[in-house]
């Protein structure tokens, strides 16, 4: 007669088969987070982007400031281009506009460039301009031969360096110089839960 005390190893073999069939434990699914929530869309999409760069979005590609002060309250925003030219609008919570979490989340209705949230840039290389359209208005971000934005025009608002408006109750808030603080990677693990 064979006794599992006679046989260490057939013993350790029956636990071991026995911990296989169990999974290994841990419970937590294989599955990446639901990107259903718009958190989750943002970052998944700002990190894939970066992926599938477009050689003709390099001039525009970064991170730019579009916040505004009014009445001394700051309301912190910021608007990323990825490299194959979509565009995502960031409002930080955590400002004295908002009083709310140390977070950011993407432009949801009334925010600043909550009208071009999700657009996506077309590049035009003989005009030497990336375009789009808000609410049936044009923007373009003009460069000059060294690939520097000289200009932004959106209807007939045109600056060599920032455009700031209210139209149709959509604020629009576009800067024609990047900025390296906050970085994009900065503003996606913030964001808010």
């Amino acid at each position: 007669m064979i006794t599992l005390q006679s046989r260490p190893t057939l013993l350790l073999s029956l636990c071991l088969m026995s911990l296989a069939g169990c999974g290994g434990g841990g419970g937590g699914s294989d599955k990446p987070a639901s990107s259903s929530s718009p958190n989750n869309t943002a970052q998944s999409s700002a990190q894939n982007s970066s992926q599938a760069n477009n050689p003709d979005f390099d001039a525009i590609t970064g991170l730019y400031d579009a916040s505004i002060t009014s009445n001394n309250i700051k309301d912190e925003s910021y608007l990323y281009i990825s490299g194959t030219g979509k565009v995502t609008a960031y409002n930080y919570l955590g400002d004295a506009k908002d009083a709310g979490n140390n977070c950011y989340r993407v432009a949801i209705e009334k925010d600043i460039n909550a009208g071009i949230n999700d657009k996506t840039l077309s590049y035009s290389k003989a005009n030497a301009e990336y375009t789009t359209n808000v609410n049936g208005t044009s923007i373009a971000w003009k460069l000059d031969a060294n690939n520097t934005i000289t200009k932004i025009v959106y209807g007939g608002s045109i600056s060599s360096s920032r455009i700031s408006l209210t139209s149709g109750g959509v604020s629009l808030v576009i800067d024609s110089k990047k900025i390296t603080s906050p970085s994009i990677t900065d503003i996606t693990s913030s964001l808010c839960k």
